[in-house]
């Protein structure tokens, strides 16, 4: 049986979310270090497949936390992990461009290491489309849980 799902990196992650919340051929979303700015209320109400956040604790802020926070409970298979020591660029190829000295100091590179972010980003993204929360939990508590937790880190703490 094929299936489709969606995954996007800030802004991208917020379309991600907006383009589940209008149709149902994407059975599974992803979002990387979300802003959710741009989703209006319609779209956090309507966004009801399966989803996983994975943050960056030091980058999200409260308005971002409290979209998701409105969007988890519309799926138990919802999912929110925190890469701590990560930066917001750890999801893309900027950290990679420059020698780690070079990206510490321009900020794109925190205290883990951007290669076992987007390890870790891409293992549990591929464990949460094959198993969905089940697996890509097992699979942070197994392999990534000495700098991935599933408390929620923004500019202020708090659990879901």
């Amino acid at each position: 049986m094929a299936s489709a799902s969606i995954i996007g990196h800030s802004f991208g992650g917020a379309t991600s979310l907006a383009s589940s919340a209008y149709t149902t051929d994407f059975q599974k979303a992803i979002v990387l270090d979300g802003w959710m700015f741009p989703l209006d209320s319609t779209q956090q109400e309507q966004a009801k497949q399966p989803t996983m956040f994975l943050n960056v604790g030091d980058w999200q802020w409260n308005e971002n936390l409290d979209v998701m926070k409105k969007i988890i409970p519309h799926n138990d298979g919802n999912l929110v992990l925190t890469l701590n020591g990560a930066v917001h660029q750890c999801f893309s190829d900027f950290p990679f461009i420059f020698p780690m000295w070079l990206a510490k100091k321009f900020g794109v590179q925190g205290a883990t290491e951007s290669s076992l972010c987007i390890q870790a980003a891409i293992e549990l993204s591929l464990a949460f489309l094959e198993n969905g929360k089940e697996g890509a939990q097992q699979l942070k508590d197994e392999k990534f849980s000495n700098f991935i937790t599933n408390e929620v880190y923004g500019r202020e703490k708090f659990k879901l």
